[in-house]
């Protein structure tokens, strides 16, 4: 089972990406616990990113700012649950894909559409893994501890 299993994980991270799903992870803990605690886990995130070698040092500053972001949304605009949870990852990954779209766009020959539905593709499947990991990092900060408690 797991030999079946583990080429469509592969191809899911693949389509995915370890980048954006740390940053939804960020995104998670900085609505769960607010601005400090996000953008400290930001910065553990992008130090893990960086010295596996799947991100430069940038994305310290970039996940902290992330999860500092993130944490005042959820603590003074948005509530501290799924749904601001899920509000705040639709912005990150509208602006995530903004950007790459704008990467690509300025090195490709590539129609626009091709590559508006493939933006829209990835950022969907990565919504879509938002979901689990809100209820992971939720049921660890109820169950092993917290700041903000609803």
């Amino acid at each position: 089972v797991v030999y079946m299993v583990a080429p469509l994980l592969d191809e899911a991270l693949a389509r995915v990406g370890r980048k954006k799903l740390v940053a939804v992870c960020t995104v998670a803990a900085g609505c769960l616990e607010g601005g400090q605690f996000g953008a400290g886990f930001g910065v553990a995130s992008g130090l893990l990113l960086a010295t596996l070698g799947h991100g430069g040092w940038g994305y310290v500053a970039l996940l902290a700012f992330v999860g500092w972001v993130s944490g005042l949304l959820g603590q003074y605009v948005l509530r501290q649950d799924l749904w601001g949870h899920v509000i705040c990852c639709v912005v990150l990954l509208v602006v995530w894909e903004a950007v790459q779209l704008l990467g690509v766009a300025t090195s490709t020959s590539a129609p626009l559409g091709v590559l508006l539905s493939l933006a829209a593709g990835e950022g969907l499947c990565s919504l879509v893994c938002a979901f689990p990991i809100y209820g992971m990092n939720r049921f660890c900060c109820v169950h092993y501890g917290r700041i903000y408690h609803e």
